[in-house]
């Protein structure tokens, strides 16, 4: 391997770099049920607003 080269395994053509920036799969899926949780949320809040208007009809 080339002191110049851009590649830390030339034979698949990844940089090491690349490959320690990803996000593993355990943080990918906290994000998504952090995600979830916030869209339950916001869901709660509406369906009470709606509940709410519908009693002031």
């Amino acid at each position: 391997m080339s002191e110049d080269s851009d590649v830390d395994y030339p034979e698949s053509g990844v940089d090491a770099e690349d490959i320690h920036d990803e996000e593993s799969p355990e943080e990918g899926m906290e994000d998504e049920a952090r995600e979830a949780e916030e869209a339950l949320a916001v869901a709660r809040l509406y369906e009470r607003r709606r509940h709410r208007a519908q009693i002031w009809k």
